[in-house]
């Protein structure tokens, strides 16, 4: 499976037991990667495209952005099975600066 974001130069390609890392440095930039994402999850147009053996697939059937680790809801049934299909998908990471 990979995922491709139209400006990135190179798709992100996911594989079984590996953490993908993307590391966004401009706040600007994370900022948008994160809307742009959460927006095609929407089912709205997007520059994300997620695929598996040349297949498009939904971005909401397999990706889900967590911004609270901290305030995650398990009460629904099927919030569990999400959660674990995406974190077996991929994990993103933020650095951040130590000028803050």
């Amino acid at each position: 499976m990979k995922m491709a974001y139209e400006p990135f130069e190179y798709p992100i390609v996911f594989e079984e037991n590996k953490v993908n890392v993307v590391c966004i440095e401009r706040p600007e930039c994370f900022r948008q990667f994160i809307e742009d994402l959460q927006e095609q999850i929407q089912e709205e147009e997007g520059k994300f495209v997620l695929s598996a053996d040349g297949e498009e697939l939904p971005l909401k059937k397999y990706v889900c952005v967590i911004t609270d680790i901290f305030n995650l809801e398990f009460n629904e049934e099927s919030a569990e099975p999400d959660l674990r299909r995406a974190g077996s998908v991929c994990g993103f990471r933020r650095n951040v600066s130590s000028d803050l």
